[in-house]
């Protein structure tokens, strides 16, 4: 684990939790704090945490329990939980946090870093970060411990450091050591992957990475633009932006969100000032009576909206896993795009077998937040395959002929 003056605890993946003082006073006293802090360090499994550890700790007469904080009836002091994985924004209005402590910190994004840190800004705050390093190209491991900032105070927490470890953990982090020492030094010494385990993109990525594929690509005014999109009602709708130029594919932008009418993604579009070609939507786009009220304004709009036939999706995972080498995506538009890729995997998953009924184990992709993304860049794979002069599909081992690039890319200026 790493991060800020570290405190360890079990809330679920992105929750905020955030120590407030009174607005305008000085920061609690040592004693409050310190009392404070107690809480702080027990696990809580769940947001917001219910009055057991404070039942625990004989402090039920100094906190008032609400729904969605917990409050100290003497200090002012507040707890106060706030998710920051879907929903950034919502801490804007935390400015008089004197204690931010994120858990599980390696899913928070750039874009989310960017808006949280200016947030904890009252004199002697401090952000507190605790996490398991997932992957090295996540945003909070590249902004932590490879480019750690000013004043950071990092502790780092494995094994060794478990006073109560067991006999059977010891022969289990041995039994690893010797079979799988990669498994063995992200599980046991807290070191990053160099792919997340099943990664369905995993290699492609890398490569894109060293070869420096992931870097600045600005707009082509002259280009026009491709989408592919994944649409969902309940789930994420998600959008790639894509230029096709001399053999390639510039990945300039990436959109995702959820719990939006159908009209906000056209109105997204718009806003970004691109000019368009051809929107590629899966093939069930054609079976939601809201989603065809969609395609039917965006071509009211001039938009060339082109659902595709069904298709194989081992086919179409095949068919991005060949555009990925010649893709170059721009760092900053494409970040959360990137995570999604770089998230996407296979995993064990229950389905019935249709002769017998029976419930049987098969290695699938997961369907998750990060399989919008993936299958969103699958519309777009499987959709251009069919536009005249699509470039050709590329050796994903073969090294790009321009030199590696950690700035703008010159070749598309």
């Amino acid at each position: 684990m790493l991060g800020f003056p570290l405190k360890s605890s079990r809330h679920p993946a992105g929750a905020l939790p955030v120590f407030k003082g009174v607005p305008g006073d000085d920061p609690p006293s040592a004693e409050a704090d310190g009392r404070n802090d107690a809480l702080l360090q027990h696990r809580v499994d769940r947001e917001p945490p219910d009055g057991e550890t404070i039942e625990r700790l004989q402090l039920r007469h100094e906190f008032l329990i609400e729904k969605s904080r917990i409050a100290n009836r003497f200090t002012g002091a507040e707890f106060v939980f706030k998710g920051v994985r879907h929903n950034p924004d919502a801490i804007k209005s935390l400015e008089g946090a004197t204690r931010a402590w994120i858990e599980e910190a390696q899913s928070v994004s750039d874009d989310s870093w960017r808006k949280i840190i200016p947030t904890v800004r009252r004199p002697n705050s401090e952000i507190w970060l605790s996490w398991n390093p997932e992957l090295e190209s996540d945003p909070t491991y590249q902004r932590f411990v490879v480019h750690p900032p000013p004043g950071l105070m990092e502790v780092q927490m494995n094994f060794s450091d478990n006073p109560w470890a067991s006999e059977v953990l010891r022969d289990e982090r041995e039994q690893m050591e010797a079979e799988d020492p990669d498994e063995y030094a992200h599980v046991w010494l807290g070191q990053p992957r160099r792919m997340t385990r099943g990664s369905i993109y995993g290699p492609q990525m890398r490569l894109a990475e060293e070869q420096g594929r992931i870097t600045s690509v600005p707009y082509n005014p002259a280009i026009p633009v491709h989408t592919g999109w994944d649409l969902g009602k309940r789930d994420f709708t998600a959008i790639w932006f894509i230029q096709a130029q001399m053999g390639q594919y510039r990945v300039i932008d990436y959109y995702e969100e959820r719990h939006k009418p159908m009209e906000h993604y056209v109105s997204v579009c718009e806003a970004k000032g691109y000019k368009y070609a051809v929107d590629f939507w899966p093939w069930d786009a054609g079976s939601d009576v809201l989603i065809t009220s969609l395609q039917t304004a965006m071509r009211q709009r001039g938009r060339n909206v082109r659902v595709l036939p069904r298709s194989p999706r081992e086919a179409g995972i095949d068919r991005v896993r060949e555009i990925l080498g010649t893709c170059w995506f721009d760092t900053e538009k494409c970040e959360l795009g990137l995570q999604r890729l770089r998230y996407y995997r296979y995993g064990n998953t229950a389905k019935v077998d249709p002769v017998t009924g029976n419930s049987v184990m098969t290695l699938e992709p997961i369907h998750d937040d990060n399989s919008h993304g993936a299958d969103a860049l699958r519309s777009f794979a499987m959709g251009i395959r069919m536009q005249v002069g699509a470039p050709p599909p590329a050796d994903p081992h073969k090294r790009s002929p321009y030199p590696r690039s950690n700035g703008p890319y010159a070749p598309f200026a």
